[in-house]
């Protein structure tokens, strides 16, 4: 138990709160994906299938809650028994990002791994205007196939 603890008592309550709300997001997620098909956990997460329109048309600074809900995905991401994959996390992110009417943007992408026989890889991030949150280290070896935003930004 102590290593788990390690490394949070240099965090406010605050962030305790949204490394819960991201746990429960990310069981909740996990547990749909394992019933529904991914294009009814998309809709019930409140995103939408299109471009980037949300955060294009206006320049959007992802503030400190946009990159404290990142955190918390990566945070209890990390400290779960099982493997949270990265359209896991993506979507978790994207729907506490939409709780709090902050911009997501939710890219799915696809590449070619020619080490392994040409197999067809996938993989998914997040971003909240110009930060990517979630996803961030492999996104440039994939092509973007889907993006999903929120739909109240269409509004």
């Amino acid at each position: 138990m102590g290593s788990l603890l390690r490394g949070w008592q240099r965090h406010c309550w605050a962030d305790w709160r949204l490394a819960v709300e991201a746990l429960w997001w990310l069981s909740l997620v996990r547990m749909t994906l394992w019933i529904l098909p991914i294009r009814y956990v998309v809709r019930w997460m409140g995103l939408i299938q299109g471009g980037t329109e949300g955060t294009g048309s206006k320049v959007y600074q992802p503030g400190e809650k946009a990159t404290r809900i990142g955190w918390a995905v990566h945070a209890a991401s990390a400290r779960t028994p099982w493997r949270n994959t990265c359209l896991i996390q993506a979507l978790a992110g994207a729907h506490m990002l939409s709780r709090r009417s902050l911009p997501a943007v939710l890219y799915l992408g696809a590449a070619h791994d020619r080490s392994h026989g040409d197999k067809l890889e996938a993989h998914a991030w997040l971003s909240c205007g110009d930060a990517i949150l979630i996803g961030q280290g492999d996104k440039d070896r994939f092509t973007v196939v889907a993006t999903f935003i929120n739909k109240w930004l269409l509004l």
